[in-house]
């Protein structure tokens, strides 16, 4: 196990109050940066400490390497730092479209066996502990209609039966051992900390590539269809400000915000003037069926966040997928 000493020279120890599992990834930087700008000591625990541009440095911020399929390694680093909040964003997961069969006993590993040894942590050792599990709306199976926290939860790939398994997990926990955890349904969020792959980092990129070619073009499966595109810095933010009241419920994190894809790009598009048309080439125009009206739309019900947290996400998709295109085209 190697420990990343932040510049202040502190160790994680006993007085750490929060660990972040998963911290190399797009929401674990911003959880990071809220924690510690919150005056949270935090550890972010990685497979491998991340490259300096992935990195958030900050004199409350630690970083561990430790894989959490080692259970036994990551049960002893629980109780070796006394973690009162432990964020679990360690995930095997995939854009839309991805199938994880040949994934399967390492997706069982991260996504559900690790949370387990976070639960009976807190069971055993912290009991006034909490922690924070990101589900996804993936659970819900195909969205249609309103979705909010109450809808049924459906197993239609490998990846939602895991996070289905893990929620279920959870509310076993909560009701056997009044363990407290916060089960956060994110619906798509995005940032420049994005990887590459999914659809948004697909459309800037073709966006940046076209405004240095005029005449680029790039490819995509589709744009139509009904999107939810929230802030991962903002939903982040979120979820520190539901740790700080040890939140045990089942949350929706989205903008709330439903938009159909080909008008968002379309605007963003004309933002910086271009028509995506002459730069985005469609593998297969008008949804599964063949047209927008045969497309099921979806709505987010982010009431019970308003209620609970006071406030909800404010940033629309095109606020988001500005702020990716800036930080790929870097200062003007």
């Amino acid at each position: 196990m190697v420990c990343l000493m932040s510049r202040s020279g502190s160790r994680p120890g006993a007085n750490t109050r929060a660990i972040v599992l998963g911290a190399g990834g797009q929401d674990g930087f911003y959880l990071l940066q809220e924690l510690a700008q919150n005056d949270t000591e935090v550890v972010g625990v990685v497979r491998q400490i991340p490259e300096d541009s992935r990195r958030f440095e900050h004199p409350n911020v630690q970083y561990c390497e430790l894989d959490v399929r080692d259970h036994d390694a990551l049960n002893a680093y629980l109780v070796e730092t006394s973690a009162t909040h432990i964020y679990h964003f360690a995930a095997v997961h995939g854009h839309t479209g991805s199938t994880f069969e040949e994934n399967w006993r390492q997706m069982l590993d991260v996504n559900v066996a690790s949370l387990h040894v976070v639960l009976e942590y807190l069971r055993v050792r912290q009991p006034e502990g909490w922690a924070c599990y990101a589900s996804s709306s993936r659970v819900f199976g195909k969205l249609s209609g309103t979705i909010n926290e109450t809808t049924e939860k459906r197993g239609d790939d490998l990846y939602a039966i895991c996070k289905k398994t893990a929620c279920e997990l959870i509310d076993y926990y909560r009701q056997q051992h009044a363990v407290k955890c916060l089960t956060a349904h994110f619906f798509q969020h995005d940032s420049p900390q994005r990887a590459a792959g999914f659809f948004t980092t697909k459309v800037v990129d073709i966006l940046v590539k076209s405004l240095d070619d005029p005449t680029y073009v790039g490819e995509l499966y589709s744009l139509d269809f009904y999107c939810d595109i929230g802030s991962a810095s903002e939903f982040m933010s979120l979820v520190v400000m539901a740790g700080g009241v040890s939140l045990n419920e089942n949350l929706i994190f989205a903008s709330g915000k439903t938009m159909w894809a080909r008008d968002v790009v379309e605007m963003l598009f004309q933002h910086y003037g271009l028509d995506y048309r002459s730069h985005i080439r469609e593998r297969m125009i008008g949804g599964p069926k063949g047209g927008a009206k045969d497309v099921p739309k979806f709505i987010a019900d982010v009431s019970k966040m308003e209620r609970t947290l006071g406030q909800s996400p404010q940033l629309s998709a095109l606020d988001v997928l500005n702020e990716m295109a800036r930080s790929c085209m870097g200062p003007s």
